[in-house]
């Protein structure tokens, strides 16, 4: 990891983390931190490089580190999965606040100020997908939003838990509780967010559900039948592990 001694804390750490995803990771990677620039607190960015194999990625960053000194990179050997990549930039986040989103940022950076107001009541802002006054500008092929509406009801059910949304890929938290849950959290993959969850539940977290507008990826990674056999399997150890 790269990093530059600051003693002070920021006021906020992003998470980004990536895989193979060169190009989507400059998009990003510029809008957060353009974005970032005209706040008025402190911020640090956290890229967790999740194992690439693509050259162009550790090329691109060499550029970005220099100019960029609040940007900080994490690499692991090989890809263990996004579970296992948050909890390694939470680990090392120093900000008050954390926050992890998707590098392609389908619920728009502009969100943050909604999440940094829920958490001064809330220990953990998940966005939402599913409320009233969300918002869906580009959806999911109708078999994947299906499923995945069908596995936050199974989460739902098998975890005793009562959230619309399980996976939107935008959940901010206070750092306190973010260390507490992601110490525990063991999930590499994409249940991940449901053990986070059930964490919170078990801890006696407080959570708020925030509506999001939210435009679909149409280059996502996700490998809709596997990841959800897996998923659901998860589901099983997230009881099996924290009992």
């Amino acid at each position: 990891m790269r990093s530059r001694k600051n003693p002070t804390p920021p006021h906020l750490s992003l998470i980004l983390p990536v895989y193979n995803e060169p190009h989507r990771l400059q998009a990003g990677l510029k809008l957060a931190v353009n974005y970032l620039k005209k706040q008025s607190y402190s911020w640090e960015v956290i890229v967790v490089d999740d194992g690439s194999t693509d050259t162009s990625t550790s090329n691109w960053w060499s550029g970005i580190s220099r100019n960029s000194p609040e940007v900080k990179l994490i690499r692991t050997a090989r890809n263990f999965g996004k579970g296992h990549a948050i909890r390694l930039g939470v680990a090392v986040g120093r900000g008050d606040y954390i926050i992890f989103s998707d590098i392609d940022f389908s619920v728009a950076i502009t969100y943050l100020p909604q999440f940094l107001s829920a958490l001064k009541k809330s220990d953990m802002a998940i966005g939402s997908r599913r409320l009233s006054a969300s918002r869906i500008t580009q959806h999911q092929p109708l078999l994947r939003e299906y499923l995945g509406r069908g596995f936050t009801q199974l989460s739902n059910w098998i975890l005793g838990l009562n959230h619309s949304d399980l996976t939107c890929g935008f959940k901010a938290f206070r750092s306190k509780p973010a260390k507490d849950l992601f110490s525990h959290q063991q999930l590499n993959r994409w249940a991940f967010d449901a053990e986070i969850l059930f964490l919170a539940k078990k801890f006696h977290y407080r959570v708020t559900e925030i509506p999001v507008t939210w435009h679909n990826n149409p280059f996502t990674k996700v490998n809709l039948f596997k990841d959800t056999i897996t998923s659901l399997i998860s589901l099983a150890q997230i009881r099996l592990i924290h009992l």
